[in-house]
C-alpha cells in the first residue's frame, strides 16, 4: 500500500515537472520568436544590431581629411600638461559680469596661461581647417568603450573661449570670432557620434559655445563678415546635431551584450547577481533585449520629429517607459541599466537645438544692426535675407521672444520649464548668486543678450574684483605658477590677498530671486 502511494506521488511529481519544463520551453520559444520579429523589424528600418552592421553604415574619412585624428593629438597633449594654468585662465576670463572687461592685470595673467598652452592652440587651429571628423572606435565596444577625447574636448573648448575673451577684451573682434569658430570645429569632430556619450558631450559643448559667443559679443563689436561666418558655423552645427545618429550607434555597440551576457560581469559597477541571472535565464535576457530595442527604436523616431513635437512626444515617451519598468516588477533590470535617463537626454537635445537657433537669430540681429545702425523692431524684419524664418519656441506655442532693453536687446526661449522669466537665464542667475540649490534644473530662459556698442566692455574691472568673482584660491593660483609675491607686485595688498586663502561664502540671493525660487518650489510641489 505504501509503495503504491509513493509510486503515485512520484508520477504526480514527474507530471508537474514535465508541465513546468514545457511551460519554460514555451515561454523561451515565445520570447525568442518575439525577439526575432523585433530584430527583423529594426533591420528593415536600417538600424544596426551589431558592431559589424554599425561599422558598415558608419562614415569613414581619409586620415588627411579627418579632424578627429588631429584632436586626438590634442587630447594626448592636454593629458600630459598640467591643467592648473587652464583652470586659472578660465576662472579669470569668466569672472566679469556680462559686458565688463577683465582688468589689464587679469589679461596679463590670462595671456601667460595661453602662452603655456600655445602648442594646444596651434593643434586646434590645424584641426579647425578640417571641417569634418569621425573618431576611431576603441578596442572595447559597449559601456567600457575607450574614448579618450571626450573628457578633454571640454578643456579644449574652454581654452578657445578664453582666447576669444582675451582677444575681445583687447578690441580684436576678428580674432575673437576665429577662436569661436575653432571651438565650433572642435565639436564638429564629433560628426558621427558612435555612442550616446559622444552625443551628450556634443550637446553640452553647444551650451558652452552659446555662452562664449554671448560673452564675447558683450565685449567687442565684430566685423560684419565675422558675424556672418559665425552664423554659418552655428547653422552647420544645428544641421549636424543629431540624437538619432547617437542612438543608432549606441544600439550597434551595446546590443551585443544581450548576445554575450558573460561580458557584463567584467563591467565596473554591474551587480554580479544580475549578470548571472541574465546568463542562466535566456527568456529574461530576451525580454530585456526586446525592451531595449523598443526603447531605442522609439528614441530614434522621436529624435527625428520637429522640435515642438519632439519635446511633447519625448515627455510622453519617457513617462511610458518608466511605467513599463515599474509594471515589469524588476524583470527589465538589464535594459534599465543600459539605458540613460531618457527625460534628461531629450531635454538636453531639444535645449541644444534651441540654443543654436536663438544664437543664430541673435547673430542675424547683430548683422542688421551693423547694416542699418539700429536694432530691428521685430525678428520678422530679418527674414528671409538674414534669417530663413523666425525660429519657433518648442517650449511654448509661438516664436522665440525678442525684447528691447535699456542696454540693448535680448532674444530668448522659455526653456524646459515653459515659464517666461523675462529673458533671465539660469546661467545669468548663477553668475550673480551661487545659492540656487532650491531652483529647479529647468528654471530660467534660454536667453541671448546683445548690448548696444557703447555698453560693450564699457567698464574695466580691477584685479581684486576679478579674483573675487573667479572664486580662485591662493593655492590654485600658486599651482599655476602665480605666487603671492607676484600678486603683490601687480598692485594687490596683503588685505587683498588674505581672502584668497579663505574665500568669502557666496552671497545670498536678493528678494526678487528668493520669490522666484519660492514660486518654483510651490509649482513643483505635489498637488
Amino acid at each position: 500500500m505504501g509503495r503504491s502511494r509513493r509510486w503515485q506521488w512520484g508520477l504526480i511529481a514527474t507530471a508537474v515537472l514535465g508541465v513546468s519544463l514545457l511551460g519554460v520551453l514555451f515561454c523561451e520559444l515565445h520570447w525568442r520568436r518575439m525577439l526575432s520579429r523585433k530584430e527583423a523589424e529594426l533591420r528593415a528600418q536600417g538600424l544596426p544590431l551589431s558592431l559589424e552592421e554599425y561599422l558598415e553604415q558608419r562614415e569613414t574619412l581619409p586620415p588627411e581629411a579627418n579632424s578627429a585624428l588631429v584632436f586626438l593629438e590634442l587630447a594626448q597633449l592636454l593629458r600630459e600638461t598640467r591643467p592648473e594654468s587652464r583652470e586659472v585662465a578660465v576662472g579669470l576670463a569668466t569672472a566679469s559680469p556680462f559686458g565688463e572687461k577683465p582688468s589689464e592685470h587679469s589679461r596679463q595673467l590670462i595671456r601667460r596661461c595661453l602662452d603655456e598652452n600655445a602648442e594646444a592652440l596651434a593643434i586646434i587651429r590645424r584641426g579647425a581647417e578640417l571641417p569634418r571628423g569621425v573618431y576611431p572606435l576603441g578596442e572595447y565596444p559597449g559601456p567600457d568603450m575607450y574614448m579618450p577625447h571626450l573628457g578633454l574636448l571640454r578643456s579644449a573648448g574652454e581654452l578657445c573661449a578664453v582666447k576669444a575673451t582675451e582677444r575681445a577684451a583687447a578690441g580684436d573682434g576678428s580674432a575673437a570670432a576665429e577662436s569661436l569658430r575653432n571651438s565650433r570645429r572642435l565639436n564638429a569632430s564629433l560628426q558621427e557620434p558612435a555612442t550616446l556619450a559622444e552625443g551628450v558631450v556634443r550637446m553640452a559643448f553647444v551650451s558652452g559655445l552659446f555662452s562664449a559667443l554671448e560673452d564675447t559679443l558683450g565685449l567687442v563689436e565684430m566685423p560684419h563678415e565675422a558675424v556672418a561666418m559665425l552664423q554659418s558655423e552655428l547653422r552647420a552645427e544645428r544641421e549636424a546635431l543629431s540624437l538619432a545618429d547617437a542612438a543608432r550607434g549606441e544600439i550597434g555597440l551595446c546590443y551585443h551584450l544581450f548576445r554575450h551576457p558573460e561580458e557584463l560581469a567584467g563591467i565596473r559597477g554591474w551587480p554580479g547577481g544580475l549578470a548571472h541571472a541574465i546568463r542562466l535565464v535566456p527568456s529574461l535576457r530576451e525580454r530585456n533585449a526586446i525592451g531595449y530595442l523598443e526603447v531605442f527604436s522609439r528614441l530614434v523616431q522621436v529624435s527625428q520629429l520637429p522640435l515642438r513635437e519632439r519635446w511633447l512626444a519625448g515627455s510622453q515617451f519617457t513617462e511610458g517607459w518608466e511605467r513599463t519598468v515599474v509594471d515589469s516588477r524588476n524583470q527589465l533590470m538589464l535594459a534599465r541599466q543600459l539605458l540613460p535617463s531618457l527625460a534628461r537626454l531629450i531635454r538636453s537635445d531639444v535645449a541644444a537645438h534651441v540654443e543654436l537657433q536663438v544664437a543664430e537669430a541673435a547673430l542675424a540681429v547683430e548683422q542688421w544692426r551693423l547694416e542699418h545702425g539700429r536694432w530691428p523692431e521685430s525678428l520678422e524684419e530679418l527674414t528671409p535675407e538674414l534669417l530663413e524664418a523666425v525660429p519657433e519656441d518648442p517650449f511654448a506655442d509661438g516664436p522665440i521672444r525678442y525684447l528691447h532693453t535699456d542696454r540693448g536687446v535680448v532674444l530668448y526661449s522659455l526653456g524646459p520649464d515653459g515659464k517666461d522669466h523675462g529673458g533671465r537665464s539660469r546661467r545669468e542667475l548663477r553668475q550673480q548668486f551661487e545659492r540656487l540649490k532650491d531652483l529647479g534644473p529647468d528654471c530660467g530662459d534660454i536667453a541671448f543678450r546683445l548690448l548696444a556698442p557703447e555698453h560693450r566692455g564699457a567698464r574695466t574691472r580691477t584685479l581684486q574684483e576679478d579674483l573675487a568673482g573667479s572664486r580662485l584660491t591662493l593655492n590654485m593660483l600658486e599651482d599655476a605658477g602665480i605666487t603671492r609675491d607676484e600678486l603683490l607686485e601687480l598692485g594687490l595688498t596683503e588685505e587683498d590677498v588674505r581672502p584668497l586663502e579663505a574665500p568669502d561664502p557666496p552671497s545670498e540671493p536678493p528678494e526678487w530671486l528668493r520669490e522666484m525660487i519660492e514660486a518654483e518650489m510651490r509649482d513643483a510641489a505635489p498637488r
